[in-house]
């Protein structure tokens, strides 16, 4: 009778059998984690899905109800777990955006979806290698890349779906294991609704893994715990009254019909999909074929065909399901090499005359040359993008122009950036809570804006500020309550009246102009505020005007000039020979600090502007078209 080891022994023999795993996870992921944190928010551009999404985590953090009232048929559970994972990291007062906020969340999801993945690989037989390919895949794919760094629901969904799947095919302690199964899988659902066509996956391999004559008790368990979630959820969609159509306007059939068929704005189309990485689609393709050989391989091989199935429904779009595609195409890649190198090894049966190992040999050598091709170009446009200066600028403007008294519309990532960075809420509404635009002095405009109010607010507004390029452009616009035409008629007069007056300053002999500067005169594109301020300090100092600079964000608008810079008072710099404001420009700052309110200046400071050194008299928006009576 051999000695019991002795517990010491025990742990370093696990120790040396998990050496080799403990040591690819360490390695894994961090990669995984760098891979996405690497530019999170510079690429891709934002959409008004993760707006949407950020501000209901946002507002249930710090009110703990939603944004907006969703029935229980739309609710979603991932809103939750947004919220509390910003809650735990304090993720919008340290993140740069509510976005970033967000996405942070989303590299964590990802980061636990890759230990799931690896660990499903192993535990249906893949190798160490094999289960490392599959991660690799998995993380750096550009579509994977650009997708799960999104603010998706799906990509919360993704983590718990890998889990149902890794404890559905565990073969021992399976009254515990298959329950949990199907826990984690009702959590991938009321997460992401359209996880529910992967069902049928579930209970493949739930019921290949039951041995019918001794399994009673986990197949018991397993049904009860089944029953009591379907029969909990039914419960509480008859409670308020959405279990039946026609009960009330909105009920499960119809929103599982909604969300099955998805949501456009939140995803790009299929044809950028297939553009930015060709590759994944094009092996999937392959490892799904292969993989429907392999026993082993093919429950989620056909969870593959069920999504793309999906795709083809009149009115889906293939978007939706692309995030929870991924990590299976990744697993049958990475599984059919595996399974043909193994194949091929085996003694006495030579590599390549097996069938499945010149597939193997096909998938390995295509995706290493045509992820050479492709992905590089794609890798480096994510990791190159600095798609959310637009936003950044945008929150910057609004913090630095408008004034404490007006009123915004403004989409649900910037109703929360304005919030956290101190803006009184009763001053913001979101564009889903818009009513009356005429109570509002500003739209901050964005694409894809639908609603047939934000567009009346829109068609009766002028651009006051300008951000981004077209398609990602966001916009600054002031609201005209009184309606575009008649603001239009009157400001047209009133550009009559200020082009008088900025010629008649043209005149003055002791204004010193440069020829930007008077042509803005003379073309009616100064504020009357400063044209006022000018001919008043023209009284009683010699002045050279160096231009009436736009403001950031408002080059190409007709907004109008309110800034001016006056390189020397009286004959003399602003700045005198020991590098401290001249007498003269002290002088001026004295006499605009006590004027009356309207024409008193916003800021007023001697600075450096393209080498130069100038005095800055600025005036905050808006501005008014007419001159002072």
């Amino acid at each position: 009778m051999s000695p019991r080891p002795r517990p010491v022994q025990v742990v370093l023999s696990w120790l040396n059998g998990w050496a080799g795993s403990l040591l690819a996870l360490v390695i894994l992921l961090p990669a995984a984690a760098i891979i996405q944190l690497t530019n999170l928010i510079g690429s891709p551009t934002s959409t008004i899905g993760e707006g949407l999404h950020v501000a209901q985590a946002f507002n249930l953090e710090r009110t703990s109800h939603l944004l907006y009232n969703a029935s229980w048929a739309e609710l979603s559970a991932g809103w939750w777990q947004l919220a509390a994972w910003t809650d735990l990291t304090d993720a919008f007062q340290h993140a740069t955006s509510a976005i970033a906020a967000g996405r942070e969340a989303m590299v964590a999801a990802h980061v636990f979806a890759c230990l799931a993945l690896w660990l499903l690989a192993r535990r249906i037989g893949l190798t160490r290698l094999g289960a490392t390919g599959a991660v690799v895949f998995y993380a750096i794919s550009p579509l994977a890349i650009e997708y799960h760094r999104l603010v998706l629901l799906d990509n919360l969904a993704v983590p718990w779906l890998l889990i149902a799947f890794l404890f559905a095919s565990v073969r021992f302690a399976k009254g515990l294991a298959y329950p949990i199964a199907i826990v984690a899988f009702a959590l991938a659902v009321v997460t992401k609704p359209t996880f529910i066509v992967l069902l049928p996956i579930l209970g493949w391999l739930l019921w290949r893994g039951f041995t019918w004559t001794q399994d009673r008790t986990p197949r018991l368990i397993s049904a009860i715990v089944l029953s009591i979630l379907g029969l909990a959820y039914l419960a509480a969609l008859w409670r308020y009254g959405e279990a039946l159509p026609g009960i009330e306007q909105t009920n499960i059939w119809a929103n599982l019909s909604t969300s099955l068929y998805g949501n456009v704005e939140e995803l790009g189309n299929a044809q950028r999909l297939i553009g930015l990485d060709p590759i994944l689609p094009a092996f999937g393709a392959v490892g799904v074929i292969a993989g429907l050989r392999l026993r082993w391989l093919r429950p989620f091989s056909v969870g593959v065909l069920i999504e793309v199935a999906f795709w083809f429904a009149p009115g889906a779009h293939p978007e939706t399901y692309v995030v929870a595609v991924i990590p299976l195409v990744a697993l049958l890649v990475a599984g059919v090499i595996d399974a043909a190198i193994r194949a091929g090894a085996k003694e006495g049966q030579p590599f390549l005359q097996r069938p499945i190992a010149i597939v193997a040999v096909l998938l390995l050598i295509g995706n290493v040359a045509l992820a050479a091709a492709f992905w590089p170009k794609s890798i480096v446009s994510i990791y190159s993008g600095h798609q959310e200066r637009p936003r950044y600028a945008a929150t910057s403007w609004i913090a630095s122009n408008v004034r404490p008294k007006d009123k915004l519309i403004v989409d649900d990532a910037m109703w929360v950036d304005l919030i956290v960075g101190g803006v009184d809420e009763k001053r913001l509404v979101t564009f889903a809570k818009a009513r009356d635009w005429k109570s509002y002095q500003y739209l901050v405009a964005v694409p894809q804006m639908s609603s047939p109010i934000l567009k009346s607010a829109t068609s009766n507004s002028q651009s006051h500020a300008r951000f981004g390029p077209t398609g990602q452009r966001i916009e600054v616009r002031r609201i005209l309550p009184e309606g575009k035409e008649v603001a239009e008629r009157e400001q047209d007069k009133d550009a009559q009246n200020r082009a008088r007056a900025g010629l008649e300053l043209t005149k003055n002999v002791r204004l010193h102009l440069d020829s930007d500067a008077r042509a803005a005169l003379s073309e009616a594109r100064v504020d009357p505020r400063l044209l006022s301020v000018l001919a008043l300090l023209s009284g009683t100092h010699e002045l050279v005007v160096y231009q009436f600079p736009a403001e950031p964000g408002e080059e190409g608008t007709n907004v109008l000039r309110r800034s001016a810079l006056i390189a020397a008072v009286d004959g003399l710099p602003v700045v005198d020979a020991e590098g401290a404001d001249s007498k003269g420009a002290k002088a001026v700052i004295s006499e605009l600090k006590v004027q009356l309110p309207t024409y008193r200046p916003a800021s007023m400071e001697v600075r450096v502007v393209n080498g130069y050194n100038v005095l800055e008299i600025r005036y905050t928006p808006p501005s008014p078209t007419a001159m002072p009576k």
